[in-house]
């Protein structure tokens, strides 16, 4: 059993009657080339990810690459829905500018996804306006 490192405590704030009414998630290997939903990055054969299948209306199918999975599960205390990870985050990052971020999350990160969290702070630092 892992500790929980998560850190960001994200609100849905969405009508319960908008959750998917069916969802699955998990880890499998790819057999052919996909695109995670959260960074873009292909997902290459052989490569595992995250597989999430929901559905609303539809059935819909989430591929997130463990790198992004990696943050979902260590940095947010409640996940975002699928492929909202870097918006959220973002949103986060720029409503606690002035806030310090918990860095007892980021040794739980694999090193792609520390380095892709670390370049969106120093994003938000970069245009932050400390003298307000």
């Amino acid at each position: 059993m892992s500790d929980c490192s998560c850190s960001i405590d994200y609100e849905h704030d969405c009508d319960p009657d908008d959750y998917a009414k069916y969802y699955k998630a998990r880890i499998v290997k790819s057999y052919t080339v996909k695109k995670c939903c959260e960074c873009g990055e292909p997902i290459k054969v052989g490569d595992k990810y995250r597989l999430a299948i929901a559905r609303w209306k539809k059935f819909e199918r989430f591929h997130t690459c463990l790198d992004c999975v990696s943050i979902l599960q260590h940095v947010f205390c409640v996940q975002p829905y699928d492929g909202g990870l870097w918006a959220e985050l973002g949103n986060y990052l720029e409503d606690n500018a002035d806030v310090d971020f918990p860095w007892g999350c980021l040794p739980h990160l694999t090193p792609v996804a520390r380095k892709n969290v670390c370049e969106a702070i120093e994003a938000v630092w970069a245009e932050y306006d400390y003298d307000d």
